[in-house]
């Protein structure tokens, strides 16, 4: 064999070596492409779902976030009416007292002076009123 033949032997081989490399490694590149195109689907359907849910949560942060003020508020109010419901029925005790006194001196029941039944009444409901704000508040601040 002459040498020329053999270097166009070597050459064909070559040539037909770098083919296959070459058929190779496109084959890869395909699979990988595939591969990527999958990965790459379901990593934009879980951000899509991290998306919605980020959205939700915010959406629930800033809901609790004025629940929580709301409440604040409302227990403040609570505090603020418990303590002037206190004041006032502590004023009504010493009208309420005098007012039986007087009665008393003067020989008359206290239910027939006028005003005392009512004064009585809002007396007794100041007082299960406040003992409901008191509850309530407490749950609330328990909370």
């Amino acid at each position: 064999m002459s040498m020329k033949r053999i270097q166009e032997q070597l050459l064909k081989l070559s040539t037909e070596k770098q083919d296959a490399l070459e058929l190779s490694a496109q084959k890869v590149e395909l699979a990988i492409a595939g591969d990527l195109k999958k990965v790459t689907s379901s990593m934009k359907s879980a951000i899509k779902k991290l998306d919605s849910s980020n959205k939700n949560l915010e959406k629930a942060k800033t809901a609790k976030q004025k629940a929580i003020d709301a409440a604040e508020t409302a227990s403040d109010n609570g505090i603020k009416a418990f303590q002037d419901a206190g004041d006032t029925r502590n004023n009504a005790v010493d009208v309420l007292n005098k007012a039986e006194a007087a009665a008393k001196e003067l020989g008359v029941n206290p239910n027939d002076v006028t005003g005392f039944e009512d004064a009585m009444d809002a007396f007794s409901s100041i007082d299960t009123l406040s003992d409901k704000n008191n509850d309530l508040r407490n749950e609330l601040n328990s909370i």
